[in-house]
């Protein structure tokens, strides 16, 4: 192993740092000012930050590839020296030259790898924060007419008869909805089940789904949702669900809200027409 001895200069035009110790050096600018011709040469590496190494295994070490060739001493400290080129590549850059002779130079080199690291994590990040922007708010504006899937058809559907209503086409993409309906609903304690008489006839150019919702005051409690009815069918059933509150027998204002969607592209409307004055009767 080679034992350097920095070399204290006048002329040097640079402040680095080794381990604890600062230090004066040359810059390539410097050198090559100095050496016009050349004339010098560069016989070791070293880091601004030394890598700590483990004494005991010192002697398996030495024969390794990346072992160190040497030892510079600066002021009192040693910090390992390495071959020529061990530090290459973007991950380091070079800092100075520390003489350790008339001619000859120890190269100080900078450990980029962590700033590097910290860099293409924040350049990562910022394209992950990129693809969920517009993933989740770019993509579906630009897509706005693709398809949606719309609700499954409610199992209890039935299709009415003598509904010999045309289609209707309304104007600039709106929407009709032209529905029959009984404002008299009937719902067992017993069995769960929800009488009621509602169409959505062949004429309207909207699927709906029936929320019924009964009346507290100002307060309103969702107590039923139907599946999807298609234009062209009815409902005459719903299923009373319990999760959603508890009724006692008697009687409850009630209303119907209708979620209504295009049967084409599954979009659903924003607005939910509502049919209001319905009463509804709890039995056992």
């Amino acid at each position: 192993m080679t034992h350097f001895q920095y070399m204290l200069r006048q002329d040097y035009d640079k402040r680095a740092q080794i381990g604890n110790s600062s230090i004066f050096c040359y810059s390539q600018k410097a050198l090559d000012k100095l050496y016009p011709n050349g004339g010098y040469s560069v016989v070791g590496e070293t880091l601004k930050k030394p890598k700590k190494t483990d004494k005991n295994k010192s002697e398996k070490s030495s024969e390794s590839k990346n072992a160190p060739t040497g030892q510079l001493k600066v002021s009192e400290a040693l910090t390992d020296v390495y071959a020529v080129g061990t530090y290459r590549g973007i991950a380091y850059k070079r800092i100075g030259y520390l003489a350790v002779s008339k001619d000859e130079y120890v190269a100080l080199y900078d450990n980029r790898l962590p700033f590097l690291l910290l860099f293409w994590g924040l350049i990562l990040l910022f394209l992950l924060l990129c693809l969920l922007i517009w993933y989740t708010i770019i993509s579906p504006m630009l897509n706005e007419d693709a398809p949606h899937p719309l609700p499954p058809i409610d199992p209890g559907t039935v299709t009415p008869e003598g509904d010999n209503t045309e289609k209707v086409e309304s104007e600039n993409g709106g929407g009709s909805v032209a529905m029959i309906y009984s404002l008299t609903a009937t719902a067992s304690l017993a069995t769960g089940q929800i009488d009621i008489y509602f169409i959505n006839p062949n004429a309207s150019n909207h699927d709906v789904a029936v929320e019924l919702y009964v009346l507290s005051g100002e307060e309103e409690h969702l107590i039923a949702t139907s599946g999807l009815v298609p234009a062209g069918k009815g409902l005459t059933t719903m299923t009373y669900d319990t999760t959603l509150g508890l009724l006692q027998q008697g009687q409850y204002k009630a209303l119907y809200r209708l979620a209504c969607y295009d049967p084409k592209t599954g979009e659903r409307a924003l607005v939910m027409p509502e049919i209001a004055d319905v009463t509804l009767t709890v039995k056992p």
